[in-house]
């Protein structure tokens, strides 16, 4: 049942992950849905202009995955199809940890393992089902139509102008809803800016993160996850090793994607920006804390260029916080809150925030038959599911001394640094490697970590000085 709004159209600027996301849950409440996307789409998986990050490693945090197989139940089945791979990360993956490798046993804790291409493509395809969906392509959004009440002084968002580059034109798209998904280069604060409304705050967060990814396609024909030669050990593995703060700065991946080929991914924090040139690139992965990475991939058949890439650091507009935000307006994903994207975060995170767009929509219309204060409730909402994976990404950030920003408390730090702990005791148990991944992938809060059994580890752990690095 559609809310009894005069137009029932919702508008959303930008058709990525989240956008598509938006759109999603949104055919359930408006009439018609519009999704304006500056790009134009590849007619297969495949890289574009507006998802700079596309070539380099994707991990669907578990999380994530969970929230699309809600909303798209056949999505899997549709992935694993065109190639994509099921996971286990406690069972496939070998995870160093600057101790070792993390233990390994069976468990439910598994990810969809595709390029991050694929993954939208499909997403765009399940989209294509919503007959109340459509997408403008190569049509970017210019700026939002206000309309102020001078009685009450309310203000109220009525829409969007935008530029099609097909017809070199401009329009007005009226709507009752206009969600901003453009992701970090929206131009949400400028916009407001120059209507009147006051400058919204930013923390900025900057680590200097610097990476390279190159496509590997493994010299044997044995090349998915799980394969094993005649002595029954694997041929090929997912392998993550992580940095070791204060010492070394590097950290290497090597993950499956579809096509039978692996993405090998490098990475470097405080200005320590990887090569892209092979030569330079394998002489890199010597760099980190254990060469398994090196002796993986120096035979492997190099497909195509390798891709370097320079983040700007977090960056969270804090627009719950403004005196005035226009109704029927909101914005969320990396819009509002671009994390690092070393940690994976960003797609989880707008899975998350599509379901509570969904659960405040259905919510704000049982008492009420319009969306008056809708837009401030949501933005509030939005800040407090921001707030824990900003914290935990910028804590990880601040363990270096050349990352530039306001760092946290006294009390985010103990708890990054204890973290930490749990983390180097991952080598040798179970419960402390199980409960820091689901951490990790957003299924568990932080105060698992505080598990009885997990202290007493740690204590006995730092008996034995394995928790010194």
């Amino acid at each position: 049942m559609y809310n009894k709004l005069e137009h029932n159209v919702a508008i959303i600027i930008g058709g990525g992950i989240a956008g598509l996301l938006a759109a999603r849950v949104l055919s359930g409440h408006f009439k018609q849905v519009l999704v304006i996307e500056k790009d134009k789409y590849p007619s297969q998986a495949g890289p574009r202009n507006g998802t700079p990050q596309a070539n380099h490693v994707h991990i669907l945090l578990i999380k994530g995955k969970e929230i699309l197989l809600n909303l798209f139940p056949n999505i899997e089945q549709e992935l694993v199809a065109k190639g994509a791979q099921i996971v286990n990360l406690t069972k496939d993956v070998d995870y160093y940890v600057g101790t070792g490798y993390s233990i390994k046993f069976d468990s439910n804790l598994t990810t969809i393992a595709c390029t991050r291409q694929l993954l939208e493509h499909e997403i765009r395809n399940e989209i294509s089902k919503f007959p109340n969906v459509n997408i403008h392509e190569n049509t970017r959004a210019t700026g939002l139509i206000i309309a102020r009440d001078k009685d009450t002084g309310l203000s109220t968002c009525k829409g969007v102008t935008v530029y099609s580059a097909d017809t070199n034109s401009e329009e007005a798209i009226t709507g009752d809803l206009v969600v901003d998904t453009s992701g970090r280069e929206s131009k949400i604060a400028e916009w407001l800016e120059q209507l009147g409304y006051d400058e919204p705050k930013k923390t900025v967060v900057n680590s200097y993160i610097g990476y390279s990814t190159c496509w590997f396609k493994p010299t044997f024909e044995q090349t998915a996850v799980g394969d094993v030669d005649d002595d029954n050990k694997p041929i090929i593995k997912p392998i993550i090793v992580l940095t070791n703060p204060p010492s070394n700065p590097y950290m290497g991946i090597i993950y499956p994607v579809e096509g039978s080929l692996w993405l090998v991914g490098i990475l470097g924090i405080g200005k320590n920006y990887p090569p892209t040139d092979k030569q330079g690139f394998l002489e890199y992965t010597k760099k980190l804390e254990t060469l398994d990475i090196y002796n993986t991939v120096e035979d492997f058949e190099l497909s195509g260029p390798i891709y370097g890439y320079r983040t700007t650091g977090s960056r969270q507009y804090h627009y719950e916080r403004m005196k005035s935000w226009p109704e029927n307006f909101i914005a969320y994903g990396d819009s509002v809150s671009s994390f690092n994207p070393f940690y994976g975060q960003g797609i989880t995170v707008a899975c998350i925030e599509a379901v509570t767009l969904d659960k405040t929509l259905r919510a704000h219309k049982k008492r009420n038959r319009n969306l008056l204060g809708f837009s401030t409730i949501f933005q509030k909402k939005i800040s407090k599911i921001n707030t824990l994976p900003w914290l935990l990404g910028t804590s990880e950030d601040f363990r270096w001394p050349s990352t530039e920003g306001i760092k946290p408390d006294i009390f985010t730090r103990y708890i990054q640094k204890y973290s930490h702990r749990v983390l180097l005791i991952t080598p040798n148990s179970k419960i402390a490697a199980k409960s820091f991944f689901e951490v990790m992938h957003m299924l568990r809060s932080p105060l698992i970590l505080f598990h009885p059994f997990i202290l007493i580890r740690i204590v006995i752990e730092t008996l034995k000085g394995h928790t010194s690095k």
